[in-house]
């Protein structure tokens, strides 16, 4: 970690925080329940999006008065018709970023505060675009081919074109990886992807005991 992190990583001196990230459907939340299985915890960034979206009054007045009556059915806000609208403008998800990532960065600072273990792993999509990787002490990417990516996304009902206007709204994998300390590929199968984040468990634990 260079000094720039290491200013700036000031939560819980207690364990070591990991931001995990990657593009759309490159596997980051497979890799994220592999670390949990190992002992990690867990904070989902997206949950907390989620949470904010559906229980926070004034967050949801906010998002409507941004995106209009068209996203909410019978008082929700439907996430499906917000994401099919920010991710087919620059505008619109910089509207929506501006918004929500303080909330979710605060919320994120207040649970690895909470934290009980030596290893708290952020599960965060948009970890570098919204800055949050700067206050890791260490970053992992999930790296997806765009084809594996366009197929995993499928699976999940998401049409190339959707993934594509994602994707283009997204920082390119290759600049995410320029963040990164750690790599985890995710073209093959899910055994070469566990060897991956096993032998990147064993780094993360040398590093805890350092501060036993």
């Amino acid at each position: 970690m260079d000094e720039a992190k290491k200013n700036e990583s000031d939560q819980n001196e207690k364990c070591l925080v990991v931001g995990l990230t990657g593009g759309l459907a490159s596997g980051k939340s497979t890799a994220a329940e592999m670390f949990f299985a190992l002992g990690a915890r867990i904070i989902d960034a997206d949950k907390i999006a989620h949470d904010l979206l559906t229980g926070d009054v004034r967050i949801k007045k906010a998002v409507i008065d941004l995106f209009g009556e068209e996203i909410v059915r019978d008082g929700d806000i439907l996430r499906k018709k917000l994401a099919d609208k920010v991710f087919s403008s620059k505008k619109d998800l910089e509207a929506l970023c501006n918004l929500l990532h303080p909330e979710i960065i605060s919320k994120i600072k207040e649970q690895i505060d909470r934290n009980v273990e030596d290893i708290v792993v952020v599960d965060a999509p948009l970890l570098i675009e919204s800055g949050l990787n700067v206050s890791m002490d260490v970053v992992i990417v999930v790296a997806s081919s765009k084809e594996k990516q366009f197929e995993n996304a499928a699976r999940r009902g998401i049409s190339r074109e959707a993934a594509e206007n994602i994707l283009q709204n997204q920082i390119s994998i290759l600049e995410k990886i320029k963040s990164a300390d750690y790599v985890i590929e995710n073209n093959e199968n899910l055994c070469d992807m566990k060897k991956g984040v096993d032998e990147i468990w064993k780094k993360l634990k040398e590093k805890t005991k350092n501060w036993i």
